[in-house]
């Protein structure tokens, strides 16, 4: 009996000691890429992409070092860092977002436009330590995109031609922004001042509709920094000609990160 009980001790002093040693080994920290949220599924190679690795919020530390806005390259699917980023057993949350930029410096305040990149991708996994390093990222899109189908069904060939659209608010509203502040903390994103509150296209040669909708690939759409829309606050102009033009009221909506709404619009007469 005694025996027994001699080998049962060393035994789970063993097992303590071999866990011990695992948890404080450094290990590399490995990250992917695992979907982007709408239609497209996967980043090219050569993308570039920031990385925050922090104890928590994403303008921390990890284990005393700044990881902060740490350069990577897409290749095959996972992340390339320009600085190797070693994990212990303390929980890390790693912060990951596209395009990169050098002038990003405050995490909970990133300031984005969408006239620089017509995306923005930002996602973020928790609990990554020694014994978990590999952090599996989705990417969430930011921004939304706003569509526009139109087809003329007034017969007359001066509703033929678009020269020009633009969506703006209504007088005394500003919550139609191209500028926006990023907090990778909780992937929120909200309009920021100072900004026009309007968004427009112009085309040379002009854009030509029919009596039928155009199908996604050949609509008009243009993307925008999320925000509620109530009624009577945002218009779409659309310019035919320099004395002929069309104005159409956004119904009341939110537009959300990440989605597509589609609007479809008919001149009539």
């Amino acid at each position: 009996m005694k025996i027994s009980l001699l080998l049962i001790c060393m035994c789970l002093g063993c097992s303590c000691v071999r866990k011990d040693i695992s948890e404080n080994v450094p290990i590399s920290l490995n990250v992917s890429i695992a979907s982007l949220r709408r239609a497209v599924n996967t980043l090219p190679d050569g993308a570039e992409l920031g990385i925050y690795v922090a104890e928590d919020s994403p303008e921390n530390n990890y284990n005393g070092v700044a990881y902060q806005n740490i350069h990577a390259v897409v290749a095959g699917g996972r992340l390339e860092l320009d600085e190797d980023i070693m994990l212990s057993s303390t929980m890390a949350n790693i912060y990951v977002y596209s395009p990169y930029k050098t002038t990003f410096t405050d995490p909970r305040a990133t300031r984005v436009t969408t006239k620089a990149s017509p995306d923005f991708l930002l996602g973020k996994v928790e609990g990554i330590n020694n014994l978990n390093p590999n952090a599996n990222i989705i990417l969430q899109h930011m921004y939304s995109v706003i569509r526009f189908k139109i087809r003329n069904l007034s017969g007359k060939t001066v509703y033929s031609s678009i020269l020009n659209i633009t969506l703006r608010n209504n007088e005394g509203y500003t919550n139609l922004s191209v500028l926006g502040k990023v907090d990778m903390k909780d992937s929120s994103i909200v309009p920021a001042l100072p900004s026009a509150h309007a968004v427009s296209i112009s085309f040379s040669p002009s854009y030509k509709i029919s009596s039928d909708f155009p199908d996604d690939d050949n609509s008009i759409s243009m993307t925008v920094i999320p925000t509620p829309v109530l009624s009577g606050e945002m218009i779409l102009e659309v310019v035919f000609s320099p004395t002929d033009r069309r104005s159409f009221e956004i119904p009341p909506i939110n537009w959300e990160c990440g989605k597509i709404y589609t609007y479809n619009l008919s001149i009539t007469n």
